[in-house]
């Protein structure tokens, strides 16, 4: 009926010994993803990510490409630096120009399996 305050959604949790609230759910892991909107096939693709959320431990990283494959992603000639990391770099002369190409970063936290993952779109634009 109108007037009538809606509840709000409720989410698993308990409380342990020490009356403590403690939540089923494991931690949010958040990812974000610096990049240009567009390159020139002839520069270097620089991709940074970001990840806040995370508990002590070492988190693993891994990166998917609509543009490459992840043999090409690892390929030194290909990419440059770690693959298993934040940061990774696209070759001058790799992508093609007239594409667009969609790169996720996804960062899974090793000691609570939490997960957490971001997109970023690059053009390769054509040149003049």
């Amino acid at each position: 009926e109108p007037g009538t305050p809606e509840e709000e959604p409720s989410t698993a949790a308990g409380t342990d010994e020490n009356d403590d609230v403690v939540c089923d759910e494991a931690p949010q892991v958040l990812v974000s993803i610096d990049a240009p909107e567009a390159i020139e096939p002839q520069d270097f693709l620089r991709l940074q990510g970001t990840v806040s959320g995370l508990e002590a431990g070492d988190p693993s990283y891994a990166w998917s490409s609509t543009c490459l494959t992840d043999e090409e992603l690892t390929d030194p000639t290909i990419s440059a630096g770690d693959p298993d990391s934040a940061h990774l770099i696209i070759r001058e002369d790799v992508l093609i120009a007239g594409t667009t190409c969609d790169f996720t970063l996804t960062v899974t936290a090793d000691a609570s399996e939490a997960e957490g993952s971001a997109t970023v779109t690059v053009e390769v634009v054509l040149l003049p």
